[in-house]
C-alpha cells in the first residue's frame, strides 16, 4: 500500500497491510494517524523513538495500550491490537469520527445541558479507572473527543499510573493549564483519584465560559496560580448557570485535595441529582 507523502513526520514508518490517512496529533511520545487495515477505518499511535533508543517509550506505549484494553465502557475507544515494527511500538484503536473537546469549546462554549452530558459521562469513566487504583494525570479539553451524536471519549493514558506520593517531574506533570497543585509538586499531597477530579473541573469551567480559570504563559506562574489564586465564579461569569452547577465545580477546584469531590463516584451522584 502507498502512504500519503503530505501526512509523513520525521520518524514516519509504513507498517505493512495498513494505509496512513492522515495525521492527526502529535505529542511527547509519538503520532496518531487515521489509517485504513482489511477495509476499517481505524487510528493508529505510534512511538516516535525505536525501542533501541528508548526502552522506556516502548514500555509506556504497551502500558497504555493495556491500561485502554482492561477496560470495556462506552467512552473509552476499542482497542484493537498492539504491535512493533522498525522498533518503534504502536497500537490500533477504533477511529472516533467527530472531533476534540478543545475544538468544540472554540467554536462555541457548551450549553448547560451539554456540559453534564460531558461531566456525567467522563466522572463514570473515571469511577471505573479509578477503582483499580489508576490516574489517568493527563484530563483536558485535547483528550476527550466528541463523537457526531456528542458521545465523549476520554483518550490518551500515556501518562497514566498508579496513585503515588511522589512529585511528578516536569516531563510527565500532564498539560500545566489542567494540572492540579499537587500533580506539580505545588503542595506535598498524593496524585491520586483527587487529582483528576480537579483537572475536569478545569475541563467543565472552560467548556462553561471558553476559557481556562488560569491562564499564564510562564509556567511557574500558572502553576502559583493553580496551588494560590481562587477560580471565579462560574455565576460572575455565565449568568444563567445553577447554584448548584457552580457549587460542584467549585468543588472540584478546591486547592486542597480534601475539600474536593473525594471520588468520581460522588460527583456522579451530585450531576445525575442535578439532570434529574
Amino acid at each position: 500500500m502507498r502512504s500519503n507523502s503530505a501526512i509523513k513526520t520525521e520518524n514516519y514508518i509504513e507498517i505493512p497491510g495498513i494505509q496512513m490517512l492522515e495525521l492527526l496529533g502529535r505529542g511527547k511520545q509519538g503520532y496518531v494517524y487515521k489509517a485504513q487495515k482489511d477495509q476499517q477505518i481505524v487510528a493508529i499511535k505510534l512511538s516516535k523513538m525505536a525501542s533501541t533508543d528508548s526502552q522506556d517509550q516502548g514500555v509506556l506505549f504497551r502500558r497504555e495500550a493495556a491500561f485502554l484494553a482492561s477496560f470495556e465502557d462506552q467512552c473509552l475507544p476499542q482497542i484493537f491490537s498492539v504491535g512493533e515494527h522498525d522498533g518503534h511500538s504502536y497500537f490500533i484503536q477504533e477511529y472516533i469520527v467527530g472531533e476534540n473537546l478543545s475544538d468544540r469549546i472554540l467554536k462555541q462554549k457548551l450549553n448547560t445541558q451539554e456540559l453534564i452530558a460531558v461531566a456525567i459521562h467522563i466522572s463514570r469513566v473515571l469511577g471505573k479507572i479509578h477503582q483499580f487504583g489508576l490516574v489517568h494525570r493527563d484530563i483536558n479539553p485535547k483528550n476527550i473527543l466528541l463523537n457526531h451524536s456528542g458521545q465523549p471519549y476520554l483518550i490518551d493514558f500515556g501518562l497514566a499510573t498508579r496513585a503515588t506520593t511522589e512529585k511528578i517531574s516536569e516531563e510527565m506533570a500532564g498539560t500545566y493549564m489542567y494540572s492540579s497543585p499537587e500533580q506539580t509538586g505545588m503542595i506535598a499531597r498524593p496524585v491520586d483519584q483527587r487529582s483528576d477530579l480537579y483537572s475536569l473541573g478545569i475541563v467543565l469551567f472552560e467548556c462553561a465560559t471558553g476559557r481556562p480559570p488560569f491562564e499564564s504563559n510562564d509556567v511557574q506562574q500558572l502553576v502559583k496560580m493553580h496551588a494560590f489564586q481562587k477560580p471565579k465564579s462560574l455565576n460572575e461569569l455565565v449568568p444563567d448557570i445553577s447554584p448548584a452547577l457552580n457549587e460542584m465545580v467549585q468543588k472540584l477546584l478546591a486547592k486542597d485535595p480534601d475539600d474536593r469531590y473525594q471520588d468520581a463516584a460522588s460527583l456522579l451522584h451530585d450531576l445525575e441529582q442535578h439532570d434529574a
